[in-house]
């Protein structure tokens, strides 16, 4: 079973906005922006290991 992820009540109206604009309904938003940051912070895990320093 999977846990519900809860939004700051003060970005629920930036998220709909968008999600709107996109043309995503609002938990299929939410879903790719965790999966985006997800994958950033995997491309900077791996740039670090590759060279030692942090690139930003």
């Amino acid at each position: 079973m999977s846990k519900q992820i809860r939004v700051p009540k003060c970005l629920e109206p930036t998220i709909e906005g968008i999600a709107r604009e996109a043309g995503m309904e609002y938990r299929h938003f939410v879903q790719y922006l965790i999966v985006e940051g997800l994958e950033t912070l995997k491309v900077r895990a791996n740039a670090i290991n590759s060279s030692g320093k942090s690139i930003g």
